[in-house]
């Protein structure tokens, strides 16, 4: 999964729809077009900017079909709210034709997520800020669809994203939120974390493990994630045992062990594919070194 938090280049702006003067897609007006093409890199081979848009478009449309997407020109899909550019992933796959599927597919996999954070609540109080931990590339693609979206670096790839969130829907929380609301970035960032870490249940029996066991909390929540900014896990860090490893395979998902030696790592390493494989919401496979003095990332 680790390509699929590689594309920092997508262009999600805020723009009012506009008409393609088409029903249909491109490939299906006017009848002059040859077949559309059934894969991207057939499509990048051919040197087939229209096509690739469709296949695209279409993919996009099932996935979510609440969006209304659809093409609109050769690298460009429309949306209801969003003008989606696949310039950086048409560059990619002309640039590496034999890994164009797999980067246009998790490509596809940011802007689903983007959109689906972009629709939801109409208004928002206090007690509806989240606080998301995503990787930076998402956050990325956020700040160029949200206006006003409140963003932080944390630590290495991962940035913490301020949501608005009543069930059953969530949303960026935007310049409008900040309007309603009277907050600052600061102040809305603070009241998301504040919220966030008082829904996450305590440190499990277990923590912390021993050397080489990998403790997995997953209770279900979809913020789980932002425990790496719960003080309960920097502060249970002392000098007498060794750091902590833990990584983020899935947004509601965090794996702890010790930092004791390269078997250990090894064991983080295959616990954290294992995770993300099987999850719908995979977020990455950075481990990270928790130690006395801060967080670090570690190399892959």
């Amino acid at each position: 999964m680790r390509v699929t938090r590689r594309l920092a280049r997508l262009a999600l702006v805020l723009v009012a729809v506009l008409g393609t003067g088409c029903a249909q897609p491109v490939h299906s007006c006017g009848g002059a077009f040859p077949a559309p093409p059934t894969t991207y890199s057939d499509a990048a081979a051919d040197f087939d900017g229209e096509g690739f848009t469709w296949l695209f478009a279409e993919a996009l449309a099932q996935r979510v079909p609440e969006g209304g997407c659809a093409d609109a020109d050769a690298r460009t899909v429309e949306c209801r709210t969003a003008r989606v550019s696949l310039e950086a992933v048409w560059g990619d796959c002309l640039e590496k034709p034999l890994d164009c599927d797999a980067t246009v597919n998790a490509f596809m996999d940011d802007v689903v997520t983007a959109l689906r954070e972009h629709r939801g609540l109409d208004a928002a109080s206090r007690e509806h800020l989240r606080l998301a931990i995503r990787t930076r590339p998402h956050g990325e693609q956020v700040a160029t669809l949200i206006e006003g979206a409140v963003i932080r670096h944390v630590v290495g790839e991962f940035v913490a994203i301020v949501m608005v969130d009543s069930l059953p829907m969530s949303r960026v929380y935007g310049a409008a939120d900040a309007g309603a609301l009277g907050l600052s970035s600061d102040q809305a960032h603070a009241a998301a974390l504040e919220n966030t870490l008082a829904e996450l249940a305590p440190l499990p029996n277990g923590f912390p493990p021993s050397c080489g066991n990998v403790l997995t909390i997953k209770n279900g929540y979809y913020y789980e994630s932002t425990r790496l900014l719960d003080p309960r896990l920097v502060g249970a860090v002392t000098t007498t045992r060794p750091p902590l490893l833990v990584a983020l395979p899935a947004y509601d998902t965090v794996l702890i062990g010790l930092d004791c030696g390269a078997d250990a790592r090894f064991t983080m390493s295959v616990t954290t594919g294992v995770a993300g494989a099987s999850s719908t919401i995979p977020l990455s496979p950075m481990h990270l070194r928790v130690a006395v003095d801060g967080i670090t990332p570690l190399p892959p």
